[in-house]
């Protein structure tokens, strides 16, 4: 199981956290209450997975991550918010968080969303779930955080347009957020690295409800067999519980790929985005 440090400026918090992760087999390497003593302890611990906090005092966690991404590039990071500001989130998600988890959050999605990121494919049966709820409430925790709004649903209806590129010069790929729809442009450029921080990050948009989605691929002729499998699996998570997915792609043959490689027929394609109807 996974060496984790937890970085939240809230003791029950961390509290709690630390029991959910310990009781599903985790060991917590450290704890840190802000930025600074974040980056200590993760240069210290070289852990295998990080949840930050982005609200915290000296460093916030959005500068945290930037630094040990920085500093290194694998870093598992999950970013954990109180807000559901749309901006701050993706850009987490475009500065190297592999995912991330709202307050107020579920036991069960904890523990899912750090499978996904550690790609472990433990099954996380209710016997571990009450196991954990009863260790929480045993020592007078919330499991939730201590927050008015009980939503784990992202509310996108007024959100501004929100464009921005991963950190290389080559703009490997950009997401826009704009009324309810999530744009994500991927350049024929993009490389391993920069396609597993998209894919890990665009895995917390299953949260949002109604979902809608355009991969926009533009003049792109080719994408590695990988890439597209991934791509393919995403969209259908998102067709399985009732998005949309729409696909932008001049090239035939791209397209093609898609199709045969299993695509669910509920998918739509466009060769351009003046053809779309939404």
């Amino acid at each position: 199981m996974a060496r984790i440090l937890i970085v939240d400026d809230a003791p029950i918090l961390r509290k709690n956290l630390k029991t959910i992760l310990t009781e599903a087999g985790h060991t917590i390497v450290a704890e840190a209450s802000n930025g600074s003593q974040a980056y200590i302890e993760y240069v210290k611990h070289k852990p295998d997975l990080v949840t930050m906090d982005i609200t915290m005092p000296f460093m916030n966690g959005l500068d945290t991550l930037k630094k040990i991404i920085g500093d290194y590039p694998n870093a598992n990071i999950i970013i954990i918010s109180s807000t559901n500001n749309n901006k701050v989130i993706l850009e987490a998600i475009q500065n190297g968080a592999k995912n991330y988890i709202i307050k107020p959050f579920m036991v069960d999605k904890v523990l899912e969303v750090v499978n996904q990121v550690l790609e472990v494919n433990t099954k996380i049966n209710t016997e571990t779930i009450t196991r954990i709820y009863q260790s929480i409430e045993q020592s007078d925790g919330k499991a939730f955080g201590d927050i008015e709004d009980m939503s784990p649903i992202i509310a996108l209806a007024h959100t501004d347009i929100y464009d921005s590129s991963y950190f290389d010069e080559e703009s490997t790929f950009t997401i826009q957020l704009r009324e309810n729809i999530f744009h994500i442009n991927i350049s024929d450029k993009i490389d391993p690295l920069s396609f597993d921080i998209l894919y890990g990050g665009i895995q917390g948009f299953l949260l949002v409800k109604p979902l809608r989605i355009i991969f926009d691929f533009g003049e792109s002729k080719f994408l590695y067999n990988d890439f597209t499998d991934k791509i393919i699996e995403f969209s259908n998570k998102v067709i399985k519980i009732r998005g949309s997915i729409f696909i932008i792609a001049k090239e035939k043959l791209l397209v093609t790929a898609f199709k045969n490689r299993g695509i669910s027929m509920d998918v739509k394609f466009y060769s351009d985005i003046s053809d779309m109807v939404l």
